[in-house]
């Protein structure tokens, strides 16, 4: 389940900064689906917004500033490179 999203944006994240480090791999598509029962959740998902403090739990500072952008006070944004590789899909995988 990718619940409100921040584990299918990090491996989003791992995959460009593998595409970008190695030459080999330029041009690969990322594309990742994400899953979950819940619309709510998926609705959360899909904006990819959340509280710095959801971010500082396991996002280091180097990719909050790589790829997290402020939107408003208090509400930052994963950029739209990340989200553009998510595709979300309500699935029970049960």
């Amino acid at each position: 389940a990718c619940a409100t999203g921040q584990e299918p944006y990090s491996i989003s994240m791992v995959a460009q900064e593998f595409v970008e480090a190695n030459p080999s791999a330029r041009g690969a598509k990322i594309s990742i689906v994400a899953t979950d029962i819940s619309s709510t959740a998926l609705g959360l998902a899909k904006k990819g917004e959340y509280e710095l403090f959801a971010l500082g739990r396991g996002l280091s500072k180097r990719r909050q500033e790589k790829f997290i952008s402020k939107v408003k006070e208090g509400v930052w944004q994963v950029n739209q490179n990340v989200r553009a590789c998510v595709l979300f899909k309500g699935i029970n995988l049960l």
